[in-house]
């Protein structure tokens, strides 16, 4: 057995909004598992961007800075390397799964870990007001609580 970390990845259109969010709430909730990596990327991220200001506003609530966080393009390798995949919407799992279809077997929408959903879009708050990004927050505050529960049955 590897004591290397499980890779979570998070995955959204830009890697501006929704993935970075994610990935702050998860290290905000779960950075004392040192067993696990957590990271996301974009299907058509602009490498290097900052997450929004949105973003950066509602993790400094919650004690995470991600002042330094810059955006990454998703690529075979990181599909690869990752143990989880979460995507945002179902078109991104559906383009991961098109580019990599050995992949199927870790590639999840997150919204399935969503108690009320069987099956929706964690919509894209891009270019809305902070009301659309706090509403996106309560989605992923929700799924991210059931990440570990889905992962240890998952075996």
């Amino acid at each position: 057995m590897s004591n290397k970390p499980q890779h979570i990845l998070f995955v959204c259109t830009g890697n501006t909004c929704r993935s970075p969010m994610a990935e702050g709430i998860f290290q905000e909730r779960f950075q004392k598992f040192s067993k696990y990596k957590v990271s996301s990327a974009g299907l058509h991220a602009n490498p290097k961007s900052p997450a929004s200001q949105q973003t950066l506003q509602i993790l400094d609530k919650r004690g995470v800075d991600f002042s330094d966080f810059r955006s990454q393009q998703l690529d075979v390798e990181l599909v690869n390397e990752a143990d989880y995949i979460f995507c945002m919407a179902q078109h991104h799992k559906d383009s991961i799964l098109l580019s990599v279809p050995d992949s199927k077997i870790k590639v999840y929408l997150l919204s399935e870990l969503m108690d009320k959903s069987l099956s929706r879009d964690i919509f894209d708050p891009y270019g809305m007001d902070m009301k659309a990004y706090e509403e996106v927050e309560t989605q992923l505050d929700e799924a991210i609580s059931n990440i570990l529960d889905f992962i240890s049955s998952d075996k």
